[in-house]
């Protein structure tokens, strides 16, 4: 009954964390408690309940799979429980190529956890080992930089990712089957595939994230005059376009109850028939649009 739920960014996506006391940008978005941005389970939940609202699903079925409105807790949960989406392969900018896919052991643990606690022990044991391939005997620690396309470096195994250089890489064109073969969709897994993916360290590829946030800055204008507002000039944190994180829908309704085994097999059937779901409060201006990827579940 559980599913694998993967998030696809169609455009930069801004999931606010409020007011930053950063000083380097006034909205940010959310991180997890590694410092990777993230997007926490209420704003995925609050977006797709949005999204069924506004397709005319019957209230009484949105409450039966999100749960009663706020302030109304106490009337019980929903049948769906979402996982915050995690990141998984950040698009960053290449010297050649123009861009492709980073990831690292601790982002793709992440997938590994999930499909632990979705239930994909097997799944989640070969991912394991794959990583344990590339690795040292010191835990997380890569041996050297993997790539998938050999065409993306310079001279000398050497790579430029947002204008780091990334020396020593071995190439496996073999790597993102190695990785996501049985465990993402053909469609998303071939995406990859044409995109490229590199697997470098922890640290450095914190580094390389951080680099590929993008920092936009916002003015609000007077109608009459077309001159700045007082103090209307701030600037937002986005997720950028192509970013790709994992999260998780699980089943948390009575095992024997056939009805809501019926309602939430639905609920999974009609989330794979839309696929694009909006998030964040950016949508009237182009952003927050989301590719929804989803293994498992509808016939479980």
């Amino acid at each position: 009954m559980n599913s694998l739920l993967l998030l696809r960014a169609l455009t930069p996506i801004h999931a606010g964390a409020g007011r930053g006391m950063a000083e380097h940008v006034d909205l940010p978005v959310q991180r997890d408690e590694f410092g990777f941005p993230c997007i926490w389970a209420s704003s995925l939940k609050g977006a797709l309940r949005g999204t069924f609202t506004r397709l005319g699903m019957k209230d009484d079925v949105i409450r039966r799979i999100f749960g009663p409105e706020p302030l109304r807790g106490y009337e019980g949960s929903g049948l769906a429980s979402f996982l915050d989406a995690r990141l998984l392969l950040m698009p960053t900018r290449s010297l050649r190529g123009v861009w492709t896919y980073v990831t690292s052991p601790h982002m793709l643990y992440y997938l590994v956890t999930y499909l632990e606690g979705l239930g994909e022990g097997k799944k989640a044991a070969s991912l394991t080992n794959a990583l344990r391939d590339i690795s040292t005997k010191e835990k997380g620690k890569l041996k050297k930089p993997v790539i998938s396309k050999e065409e993306l470096l310079i001279k000398d195994q050497l790579l430029m990712l947002n204008e780091v250089e990334i020396p020593n890489c071995e190439v496996s064109e073999t790597l993102p089957d190695v990785l996501f073969k049985d465990i993402l969709q053909d469609a998303l897994l071939n995406h990859i595939k044409v995109r490229g993916v590199i697997v470098v360290n922890d640290d450095l590829a914190l580094n390389l994230v951080e680099r590929s946030m993008m920092i936009q800055y916002r003015v609000r204008l007077r109608y009459d005059t077309k001159t700045v507002e007082s103090g209307a000039l701030w600037s937002e944190e986005y997720i950028p376009q192509e970013t790709i994180l994992v999260s998780g829908i699980i089943y948390k309704g009575l095992m024997n109850d056939d009805h809501a085994h019926k309602v939430y097999k639905q609920f999974i059937s009609r989330l794979k028939h839309i696929k694009y779901v909006w998030l964040g409060g950016k949508e009237t201006i182009g952003k927050g649009l989301l590719r929804m990827y989803i293994v498992g579940g509808a016939n479980a």
